[in-house]
């Protein structure tokens, strides 16, 4: 999520704007990330590898706006939007469409240029219950009905034909099983990684003189899993080049996860 949200509202990759996957390791700083970490959620020295739109909007002297956006509640050059909220997974959709008619309301001189929405309700759904889901389907229905909101709104000021509109996701899903599950502590010994992220995606740390070692146990131990040391990943991905990402990266075929016990 955190990757390819970042990526959208700054053109670059995750390698080079340095949001290389929800929860990282920077060697450099010796710290950790988490999505749940505020202090690091709100800390510029994670998000300086590239400029966010809302960051150009306000150099340019317009006002930029963010109801939820992930890396809009830390500066970037000391610059954070104009108007923004700390992330609240409760705040229901309509009203965060309604603050953003509201902006759309103000005067000239004080209005966003630029306005960012999220809605997290198809993301938690499917998570919790599968891309399959009623529960899934009913929040697509929701978010649907959001942009409706959105777009009456739009219309009822006037404004419909001088707003552009873009309408985007940050990753599909794809439905889970407990039968397709690899279990890392099969092959290596958990207690020899440093630090771990993953499934469907793998981000090894290992201790230190134990990439190898663990590259070696992980190579081909399972059909459905996938490794690579960083200096091997394919061209393909476009992802070795930044220090957080790990020595050892791998990820499970299509509707397979992994778990570390």
């Amino acid at each position: 999520t955190f990757p390819n949200h970042y990526s959208i509202v700054t053109g670059l990759l995750p390698s080079n704007h340095g949001i290389v996957s929800n929860n990282m390791y920077d060697p450099e700083m010796d710290k950790t990330f988490t999505i749940s970490d505020r202090d690091a959620v709100e800390s510029e020295a994670w998000w300086g590898g590239g400029e966010p739109i809302w960051t150009a909007v306000q150099k340019q002297g317009a006002n930029a706006a963010t109801y939820f956006w992930v890396g809009s509640e830390a500066p970037f050059d000391g610059i954070r939007p104009e108007y923004w909220y700390i992330y609240d997974g409760s705040v229901p959709g309509n009203d965060r469409v309604d603050q953003a008619l509201a902006w759309l309301d103000m005067p000239e001189s004080e209005r966003p240029r630029f306005i960012s929405l999220y809605f997290s309700e198809v993301d938690d759904a499917g998570h919790w219950n599968g891309p399959r889901a009623q529960e899934t389907a009913q929040a697509v229905a929701n978010v649907d009905g959001y942009i409706g909101r959105l777009l009456d709104g739009l219309e009822a000021r006037g404004v419909y034909d001088r707003v552009n509109l873009m309408v985007v996701s940050d990753h599909g899903m794809s439905q889970l099983s407990p039968d397709r599950v690899v279990a890392l502590d099969e092959y290596i010994d958990l207690d020899d990684i440093r630090y771990f992220d993953g499934s469907p995606l793998i981000g090894l740390w290992p201790e230190d003189g134990k990439t190898q070692e663990i590259f070696e146990a992980l190579d081909g131990a399972h059909p459905n899993l996938h490794v690579w040391l960083k200096d091997d990943l394919p061209e393909r991905f476009r992802y070795a080049d930044n220090p957080r990402i790990p020595p050892i990266i791998g990820h499970v075929d299509d509707g397979w996860s992994i778990a570390r016990t």
